[in-house]
């Protein structure tokens, strides 16, 4: 089945010798990450504009069917909020080239509110020929029935996000891509999930699944290294026939 599952980010220090071998330098994490995980969710994108010779690199270290999510930089949705963002679109387009397979992801400020108006704007905007772009709110006027229903008919996937009641949510496909964040059930950041709680989304994600359609989850509770077992969990669960061989 087509489930994408894996770590927002892979180039955690930290995981030296949780995850990865003591003696590998820092310059092969993605390669033995890809070597358990089907994908990897970039938050770098949002904080800075990597080089594309990086990317195109970072593409080399793995197979040609491992996924890579780019987070939209800030300057987008935090510093703009999705206002006259034309220059810095044209910028992802030339990073998401160096990275083929991907997808994209919009994580919206708490304070940016549900504005049809200013949400088609922006995806009119949207240059040809880029990935499914998934969005991330924050803001409960995201949840009503009218914004559920505008993404809806737009086609836009929604993003059904974990934060342990930190941020709102809801468990609604409202276009494919289905595309899952989790932030953490306590501590944001820092705190496991337990196998009931995993189990109860993998329930639900199977039962909303369509034939091929595909499912991307990434675990942002990356400290302690819980997202790395969460993450092979959670793959466990969505396919139970096909256990994951290189559990650690």
């Amino acid at each position: 089945m087509p489930f994408f599952v894996g770590c927002s980010g892979f180039s955690y220090p930290s995981w030296r010798g949780r995850f990865y071998p003591q003696e590998l330098a820092s310059r092969d994490f993605l390669a033995f990450y890809a070597q358990h995980f089907p994908a990897v969710e970039l938050n770098v994108t949002f904080y800075r504009w990597p080089r594309p010779s990086t990317l195109r690199s970072w593409r080399q270290k793995v197979g040609s069917e491992f996924r890579f999510a780019v987070k939209l930089h800030q300057s987008i949705t935090h510093k703009k909020r999705l206002r006259d963002t034309q220059t810095e679109l044209a910028r992802v387009v030339e990073l998401v080239g160096e990275l083929q397979p991907a997808l994209l992801l919009a994580q919206l400020p708490p304070s940016l509110r549900f504005d049809p108006a200013l949400l088609e704007d922006f995806v009119a905007t949207l240059p040809r020929g880029l990935p499914p772009l998934a969005w991330e709110a924050r803001h409960k006027s995201f949840f009503t029935p009218e914004a559920l229903e505008f993404f809806t008919r737009k086609r836009l996937p929604l993003v059904v996000a974990d934060s342990g009641g930190r941020y709102p949510t809801a468990r609604v496909v409202t276009a494919w891509p289905l595309y899952l964040r989790f932030h953490g059930p306590g501590a944001l950041y820092a705190s496991r999930y337990t196998r009931e709680q995993l189990s109860d989304y993998a329930q639900w994600v199977r039962s909303v699944l369509v034939g091929q359609a595909e499912v991307y989850a990434f675990f942002n509770n990356d400290v302690g290294g819980y997202a790395l077992d969460n993450a092979q969990e959670f793959r466990q669960l969505l396919s139970p026939q096909n256990p994951c061989p290189n559990a650690f």
